[in-house]
């Protein structure tokens, strides 16, 4: 009797503890942990926001599309008729009618300036008993000069265009599809985060659910296999590049049973595409309390400094490429003069514009692969 009582008393404590356990301690667990999430996650989402409107800007006025939406690229500026347009913005500026007018202005008084100084220049030798035949190269200046004024303008337009391409295509093999540099941090910071690489079972839920892009083509080989692994990346590449859900286009939506802002409960969640910027979502596919904020509020805060340097850096190279445009029939015009030494300095510093920004734009997205990688490492 005593036994059964003691049996009876055992499993009615067992059955409160796990009452107690499943009722009160989990839901308590589950909302702290979703309250830190989303406290530390908020904050980073905050500097996600600011960059990805710097970056945007910076991107526009470089000539890069703006975003990257489901592989789709965006153009890149709107102009003052509201067109959509693509390229340089300096080119923009270049076909102005305002740059253009001014740049005709400055062409007649370049003609004008070029007969005077091919004057100067010839009188000059008149003077120098060393050299009899210096006349010829004067007059081979200032031919050349008169080529050049066709020249320059056509030279520049195409050398912006074609550097713009290769900017583009250097951009999109670094940058490897990411929509933006929020979501580059966020793969970096969030790799060990992913919910399918520790969590077999949540693995195999997400490829049932079928809504991660590609997950399709995998065929599951069980717990631990190489699908949990692809799976994974897969979600990687859906924030990344900011992906549509399976199912899902620019008209309709996706739902997914995801866990509630708060962490209490279940609730049917709607979505379109996989945004680092949708915190709900981000909490069903990666568990924040393993983000690593470190490099979320480190990398965040070191691309936001460097973002606004180049935002500077970028606005002013337009305006340097247009005044370096306009003064260049002026600077032609003074070849006879001086034997090109002023135009060879402009070609120099026009060159050097038209690439200035390769090295941050390209850095930056080297440094987020760089990082993705480190988080593969394990030293111990």
């Amino acid at each position: 009797m005593n036994s059964q009582l003691a049996g009876l008393l055992d499993g009615l404590f067992d059955w409160l503890s796990d009452a107690f356990t499943t009722y009160i301690i989990d839901p308590i667990v589950t909302f702290v942990t979703y309250l830190f999430g989303a406290l530390f996650y908020g904050l980073q989402l905050g500097m996600f926001y600011v960059i990805d409107a710097v970056q945007m800007v910076v991107r526009k006025v470089a000539g890069l599309p703006a975003y990257n939406l489901n592989g789709e690229r965006t153009f890149n500026y709107i102009d003052a008729d509201g067109v959509e347009q693509t390229g340089d913005l300096a080119l923009y500026f270049f076909s102005h009618p305002t740059t253009q007018a001014v740049f005709i202005s400055i062409l007649v008084a370049a003609v004008i300036l070029l007969f005077i100084a091919t004057f100067i220049a010839v009188l000059k030798t008149e003077f120098d008993t060393k050299n009899s035949n210096a006349k010829g190269p004067i007059i081979g200046s200032a031919l050349k000069s008169i080529f050049y004024f066709a020249l320059v303008p056509v030279v520049s337009y195409l050398g912006v265009i074609v550097a713009n391409i290769v900017l583009q295509t250097l951009d999109s093999a670094t940058s490897r599809g990411a929509s933006s540099f929020s979501s580059q941090i966020f793969t970096a910071a969030a790799y060990n985060s992913n919910r399918a690489r520790d969590d077999p079972e949540f693995a195999r839920e997400v490829y049932e659910s079928g809504l991660i892009p590609g997950v399709a083509n995998i065929t599951w080989d069980g717990e631990g296999g190489q699908a949990q692994a692809q799976i994974a990346d897969l979600i990687d590449t859906a924030f990344r590049s900011n992906l549509y859900a399976v199912g899902a286009d620019a008209n309709t939506s996706v739902t997914v049973n995801t866990v509630g802002s708060i962490g209490l409960g279940t609730r049917d969640y709607s979505f379109q595409t996989f945004d680092v910027r949708d915190y709900a979502l981000v909490f069903e596919y990666y568990n924040t309390l393993k983000y690593n904020y470190l490099i979320g509020y480190v990398a965040g805060i070191t691309i936001l400094f460097l973002l606004l340097q180049l935002l500077i850096g970028v606005i002013r190279r337009v305006f340097e490429l247009a005044i370096l445009f306009v003064v260049s029939p002026a600077v032609v015009a003074l070849m006879p003069l001086d034997g090109g030494e002023k135009f060879k300095t402009w070609k120099d510093a026009f060159i050097k514009r038209v690439f200035s920004a390769y090295g941050p734009i390209i850095g930056l997205n080297l440094v987020f692969m760089i990082l993705e990688v480190l988080q593969t490492v394990r030293l111990f």
